[in-house]
């Protein structure tokens, strides 16, 4: 169960990841969307298999941190890029 939950924050942090280079990355307009949307979908689906694993209250504090430090890494990688 421990690798599971370690391989879905993993996946996690792939796609916020993904979603900050669709954001301030070349992807545009509808494409923008659509990419963003898709990576979205992802992480709703591994935080609702976190849920199970870890229950409710833990599943949403690895997402937020997950989230927290994707953003901070881009933050330090791409100053000017960022609003």
């Amino acid at each position: 169960m421990g690798s599971e939950i370690a391989l879905l924050k993993e996946q996690i942090e792939q796609e916020y990841d993904a979603v900050h280079s669709g954001l301030y990355g070349l992807v545009s307009g509808t494409a923008r969307h659509v990419f963003i949307h898709t990576r979205m979908q992802n992480i709703e689906r591994y935080h609702r298999r976190l849920r199970v694993l870890v229950g409710e209250n833990a599943a949403d504090d690895v997402l937020c941190g997950v989230h927290d430090t994707s953003h901070l890494r881009w933050v330090r990688k791409y100053p000017t890029q960022l609003p």
